[in-house]
């Protein structure tokens, strides 16, 4: 069995930390540990989880030092690691750099089933290097001394959130223990997953399996996998230093393999509609057009996204998958729908049979945001504008609280609306100094926001979301366009008005 987390709190440069909260995971195998430099929710953040979506069952260490003060950050971070398969958090220097921890991070730990482990509060005295360097010696011993880990490393899954009971989580745990790179493919050659160690030879490898053409340093075997009544897949297991595994490791591979492909997962080789999301979403054009010619999908019609955000995370993301789905099939000709990280996102065909405010609407029932990114046409468009809505989706609902939908449009938009902010004062004076003709007016101003954000011009709809008769309103349009000595309507004064509004409702939220 590997070294689980109750053993190394035994080691003495563990002895004296704390366990606070999430003690459920001290029964939890351990197998490598990190350092969390940078702990700040961003989609840069966000970015590097997907890359590395199975982190495997690490220890982070940190101090937190850059979200010290941010309770929530705090506790999402949290959460994404736990939902990466991570075992526990040691925090250093308590009462030094975050001063005391929130009921609310205690709280999330216990929940999510991730170990919060305190080093001696108020103390400097503890160093990284010495759990790093004990904890890794403690790790290695017990691999050179456990050579079965067939077993091991399926009751490693068993405890995974199920998100994470996947091939590729299992052939990166392969990888991890191994030092060894992973290709399955289907019988006729085609990539199913792919796992490289390093990490960064992933691009190397799939280059050299779609050539067929591998290096003569490198050692490579291939093994037969049945999964079920279905067809069989081949796993290549490859060596990129040239060293020879073992005839019993190879055995212990097939089974652990087998095993997996029987237990949870026997249509392995066939579609599953998460796999064509997540490629797309992770900038993997060769493998995406791989899955759509194994599964006769034309990747190239999928040109537009839909990403469905649910207002609070615990909302059950099958609910809206299957209502995103069900809505989405009945309009497009092509429909790959399922739910990535924490959300629901959809790839169609751009050919909308209806109107998409139709189905906007049909959604609103929902409590969530939605976006339609149209004219998608690279993985890597995709997963810029993905990873924008993430930056802007809060924002875009404070500037366009009235729409059913966002647009590309809406979110550079609001992109660019909290660079202003981002860039400090300055900036924002720059950006809202249009504004000063009504600076004391807050009846021009609210009438000014909601004619040019939420009403594109109009003066009747204007009216309509004001409550007021429609003369009324063009009384107070005419007020407006007195006091900015020009139409507010017309360009370019009302992009310049428009920015300055919608800077404001950012900073008002």
């Amino acid at each position: 069995m590997s070294v689980n987390l109750s053993q190394l709190l035994e080691l003495p440069c563990l002895k004296d930390a704390t366990v606070v909260a999430g003690k459920s995971a001290l029964d939890r195998p351990v197998t490598s540990v990190s350092v969390l430099e940078y702990a700040q929710p961003t989609a840069l953040l966000d970015e590097f989880f997907e890359k590395n979506r199975f982190i495997g069952s690490e220890l982070a260490l940190t101090c937190w030092y850059n979200i010290r003060h941010d309770v929530d950050a705090q506790c999402n971070i949290l959460k994404d690691l736990a939902s990466y398969g991570e075992v526990g958090v040691i925090l250093y220097y308590l009462g030094i750099i975050v001063k005391e921890l929130d009921q609310r991070v205690l709280d999330v730990a216990n929940a999510y089933g991730i170990a919060l482990i305190v080093m001696p509060e108020g103390s400097i005295n503890y160093r990284y290097s010495e759990v790093i360097t004990s904890v890794m010696e403690a790790v290695i011993k017990d691999r050179t001394e456990q050579t079965l880990f067939s077993g091991d490393l399926l009751n490693q899954v068993t405890r995974l959130p199920e998100h994470l009971r996947t091939m590729d989580t299992l052939l990166s745990m392969l990888r991890d223990r191994l030092h060894t790179s992973f290709i399955l493919t289907d019988q006729n050659n085609k990539l199913l997953n792919a796992v490289a160690y390093p990490l960064a030879a992933e691009s190397a490898l799939t280059h050299a399996m779609e050539a067929h053409r591998f290096p003569s340093l490198w050692w490579k075997n291939q093994s037969r996998i049945t999964a079920g009544k279905g067809p069989a897949m081949y796993l290549h297991t490859i060596n990129t230093e040239g060293k020879v595994l073992s005839e019993e490791i190879l055995r212990q591979i097939v089974e652990v393999v087998q095993l997996f492909v029987n237990i949870w997962n026997p249509q392995h080789n066939q579609f599953i509609s998460e796999e064509m999301i997540r490629t797309i979403l992770r900038d993997e054009p060769i493998k995406m057009r791989r899955l759509g010619e194994l599964f006769h999908i034309d990747v190239a019609a999928l040109q537009e996204m839909w990403v469905l955000i649910p207002d609070k995370e615990e909302e059950n993301n099958a609910t809206y998958k299957d209502s995103l789905s069900r809505i989405l099939k009945e309009n497009y000709a092509i429909c790959v729908c399922d739910n990535y990280e924490k959300h629901t996102v959809a790839f169609t065909d751009g050919k909308c049979l209806g109107e998409r405010e139709s189905i906007a609407q049909e959604l609103g029932v929902l409590r969530c945001k939605l976006f339609s990114i149209q004219h998608t046409l690279t993985t890597t468009e995709v997963r810029q504008a993905y990873l924008t809505i993430q930056e802007t989706k809060e924002a875009c609902r404070s500037i366009f609280p009235c729409k059913l939908f966002y647009t590309a449009e809406d979110i550079t938009f609001a992109k660019n609306c909290l660079h202003c902010i981002e860039k400090g004062q300055l900036s924002i004076e720059q950006h809202t100094h249009c504004l000063r003709p009504i600076q004391q007016d807050s009846e021009s101003q609210r009438t000014l926001a909601i004619l040019l954000l939420d009403c594109q011009g109009n003066v009747a709809k204007t009216a309509q979301h004001l409550n007021l008769h429609i003369n009324s309103v063009k009384y107070r349009v005419q007020k407006l366009n007195a006091q900015f000595g020009s139409e507010v309507s017309a360009f370019p004064l009302n992009a310049f008005l428009a920015f300055a509004m919608a800077v404001q409702r950012v900073l008002g939220s």
